[in-house]
């Protein structure tokens, strides 16, 4: 299993070099110190933020009017010198023309069908979840977790506690200091110290992680050789 993961993370090195360099990593979120709990979890498991579900709330038609509108006044009588060319017109016509309309209403059933109904509108599309890091600040070429790390990795076996379906890849990083193979090699072996601590330490399944070093060909700075590219990363796994 190991050299497997070594071969294809060799490769992807591999890939970046030809391609002219590393490729910035996406986005993260680095913490200096141990985040809570609410806060890990609204950026590893968003939708479990609770949020307001949005609806659309239909009432009553208006009420018709209770009386009828006025006729609309009747246009100017032509000029007398031609008063008499202009022939009246039947009562019938006159009567039809001078009573209002009254406005048509839906049928009763649709009215209660619709009355006072909550519809709710389509779901949002869920947020991604996003990608936290920790530095840990492992002696020289080691890959002994050291004690000022543990408070970080204690707070992400919380929160894998809190969300039984939550499954996460350790991701291990260095900076461009060395020789690529040897940096690829420390990230591996260091993204599985990680992992065996909360295996063995906090007592997470074995199957909820997935371990990959990635060496240096993720810097988080334009500079590979900033420390600050020194680091362990979660992701959440779908």
């Amino acid at each position: 299993m190991f050299q497997t993961r070594h071969r294809i993370a060799s490769l992807g090195t591999l890939a970046s070099l030809l391609l002219g360099g590393s490729a910035l990593a996406q986005p993260v979120q680095i913490f200096e110190e141990a985040p809570p709990l609410e806060l890990l979890r609204s950026i590893m498991v968003p939708e479990s933020r609770p949020g307001l579900s949005r609806r659309i709330v239909l009432g009553q038609p208006d009420p018709a009017p209770s009386s009828y509108a006025a006729p609309v006044a009747a246009p100017a009588p032509a000029p007398a010198a031609q008063a008499t060319a202009a022939m009246p017109e039947p009562e019938a016509e006159r009567s039809a023309e001078a009573t209002p309309r009254r406005p048509r209403r839906a049928p009763a059933a649709a009215v209660l069908a619709t009355a006072g109904n909550s519809l709710p509108l389509p779901a949002p599309p869920a947020p991604a979840a996003g990608t936290i890091g920790f530095r840990i600040n492992f002696a020289l070429n080691s890959d002994a977790v050291p004690p000022t790390a543990f408070a970080f990795l204690d707070r992400v076996a919380e929160l894998m506690r809190a969300e039984p379906q939550v499954k996460m890849q350790v991701e291990g990083h260095t900076d461009a200091l060395g020789a690529d193979a040897y940096n690829l090699q420390l990230s591996q072996r260091r993204a599985a110290a990680v992992a065996n601590y909360l295996v063995e330490r906090q007592g997470v399944e074995v199957t909820r992680l997935v371990v990959q070093g990635l060496g240096e060909t993720t810097p988080l700075t334009e500079n590979p050789y900033d420390p600050r590219n020194r680091r362990v990363q979660f992701a959440r796994v779908d």
